[in-house]
């Protein structure tokens, strides 16, 4: 199993809108699916927005999406001028859309 790091800007997404909720800057580690396990994502956001610890759609740059649940590092209730949070992938990361180009049901 090896791990790919990866960073750059991304969107974070309401499950059921589609207009970005806030942009972001990642650091994510990935690991790649075996025979023995399923591939894995996790790692850091920070964003000028404070969101709730939550499940959101997480974007990346390159148009890669995927369900994902956000912690607060930072304190809650503090007016900071960037929130760090930490994310952890639900399933995979890849492209949400079928390979017809039609949407996933349960999508955006």
């Amino acid at each position: 199993m090896s791990i790919k790091y990866t960073n750059g800007s991304g969107h974070i997404y309401l499950k059921d809108v589609d207009k970005p909720l806030a942009d972001v800057q990642y650091n994510l580690m990935e690991t790649n699916s075996s025979q023995y396990t399923s591939a894995k994502w996790w790692g850091e956001i920070t964003s000028s927005k404070e969101l709730k610890p939550s499940e959101y759609i997480f974007e990346t740059e390159d148009g890669r999406r995927g369900s994902v649940v956000i912690s607060l590092i930072t304190p809650p209730g503090r007016k900071l001028q960037k929130y760090r949070y930490l994310v952890n992938g639900r399933g995979t990361l890849g492209n949400l859309y079928s390979k017809y180009g039609q949407k996933k049901p349960g999508t955006l």
